[in-house]
C-alpha cells in the first residue's frame, strides 16, 4: 500500500454564511469580473466558500478527475481520483493524510473508482467502475472485500458509478449502464433490484448518483431524463422532479445527489455547473456555481456534506477540492 503523508497549498476566502465573501483579487474565469459563481435563490442562502485545494497531475494532492467523494464521521474526506485510479484521504483542512490504489485488477487497484461510501463503522465502499465491481476497505486503505462482475444479472454491473449506505447498512449501487438500482446487504450479498431503461416512472436513462435519507428513502440521479427519482428502501415509486433546463429545479446530466441529516437534498447539476438544493419532495430551496475556475465556480461539480454542515464539492475538471460553510 502507497501511504503519504503531508500538507496541501489551501487557498482561503473569508465570508458570512448567505453572504458572497470578499477576495481580494478579481476571479478569473468564465462569468462577469469578479462574480464568485455564487448565484442567489430568494428563499434560501447560500453556503460561504472557505478553501480550496488541489490541481491537475498525479503526484500526491493533485488529482486527475475527482469524482463523487464522501466525508467520514470523524470529517476526513474520501476523494476518488479517477483517472489516478486511486483514492485520496485528507483531513477538513486539505492536509493528505492516505493514499492507496494503483490501476489495475487485483485486490485494492483500481481502473477509474468514481465514487465513494462510508459506512457506520468507517469501511469505505469504492465504485470501482472499469473493473465493474464494488471494493470495500478499512479507513487506511486496507483491503476487505470484492463482490460484483461485468454482466446484467443480480449482483453483476455494468459501470457502477455511485454507491449509498442506509443507516442499516445496506449498500445501494447505481449500476450505471444496466439503467438500474441494486441493493446489497453489508457483505456484498444481493438483496433487490429495481429500473430499467426507459422515461416513466421508476425507468432510468443511466443511473449516476444514488443517496439515502435518515427515513431510508433513495434518491436517485437519472441522468439522461435529467431528473431525480425518489423511492422507498424497497424500490417502490414516492416521487420524480426536474426536466432538462438550467432554471431552478431543472438539470442538465446531474450526476452525484446527497443528502443530509435534516433531509435536505442536494444535486450536482453536472452541465450546468452548480450544485441546486431542495427539500425531500424536490421543493427548490437554493442554488450556487457557474462555470468558471475561481472560487465558487465550477466544472462539472460532485458534492459531499460532513456532519458539520460543511460542504467539499470536487471540481471535477478544475482538479481541486473546494470547501464551502454551510448556513446555520
Amino acid at each position: 500500500m502507497n501511504v503519504s503523508r503531508g500538507s496541501s497549498v489551501i487557498a482561503l476566502a473569508s465570508g458570512l454564511v448567505g453572504v458572497v465573501p470578499f477576495v481580494a483579487t478579481p476571479v478569473v474565469g468564465s462569468g462577469e469580473p469578479g462574480h464568485l459563481g455564487f448565484r442567489r435563490a430568494s428563499q434560501q442562502s447560500v453556503p460561504a466558500f472557505i478553501a480550496e485545494w488541489g490541481s491537475e497531475g498525479s503526484a500526491d494532492g493533485q488529482f486527475n478527475g475527482p469524482a463523487l467523494l464522501a466525508v467520514d464521521t470523524a470529517g476526513h474526506i474520501y476523494v476518488p481520483d479517477r483517472f489516478n485510479h486511486r483514492i485520496q484521504k485528507f483531513d477538513g483542512n486539505g492536509k493528505l493524510l492516505r493514499i492507496w490504489g494503483g490501476q489495475g485488477t487485483a485486490e485494492g487497484k483500481f481502473h477509474r473508482p468514481v465514487a465513494v461510501a462510508i459506512d457506520a463503522i468507517g469501511d469505505v465502499h469504492v465504485a470501482d467502475r472499469q473493473n465493474h465491481r464494488i471494493q470495500k476497505f478499512d479507513a487506511n486503505g486496507m483491503f476487505r472485500l470484492t463482490w460484483g462482475s461485468h454482466g446484467g444479472g443480480d449482483g453483476e454491473f455494468q459501470f457502477p458509478r455511485a454507491i449509498a449506505i442506509s443507516v442499516e447498512g445496506d449498500v445501494y449501487v447505481a449500476d450505471g449502464d444496466n439503467h438500474r438500482i441494486q441493493k446489497f446487504d453489508s457483505d456484498g450479498n444481493f438483496i433487490t433490484k429495481w429500473g430499467s431503461e426507459g422515461a416513466r416512472d421508476g425507468e432510468f436513462g443511466y443511473t449516476y448518483g444514488v443517496a439515502v435519507d435518515p427515513d431510508g428513502n433513495v434518491y436517485v440521479s437519472d441522468r439522461n431524463n435529467h431528473r431525480i427519482q425518489k423511492f422507498d428502501s424497497d424500490g417502490n415509486f414516492i416521487t420524480t422532479w426536474g426536466a432538462k433546463g438550467d432554471g431552478d429545479g431543472q438539470f442538465n446530466h446531474p450526476r452525484g445527489v446527497w443528502v443530509d441529516e435534516s433531509s435536505r437534498v442536494y444535486v450536482a447539476d453536472r452541465d450546468n455547473h452548480r450544485i441546486q438544493e431542495f427539500d425531500a419532495n424536490g421543493g427548490f430551496l437554493a442554488k450556487w456555481g457557474s462555470r468558471g475556475s475561481g472560487p465558487g465556480e465550477l466544472r462539472n461539480p460532485y458534492i459531499a456534506i460532513a456532519s458539520s454542515g460543511t460542504v467539499y464539492v470536487a471540481d471535477g475538471r478544475n482538479h481541486r477540492i473546494q470547501k464551502f460553510r454551510q448556513r446555520q
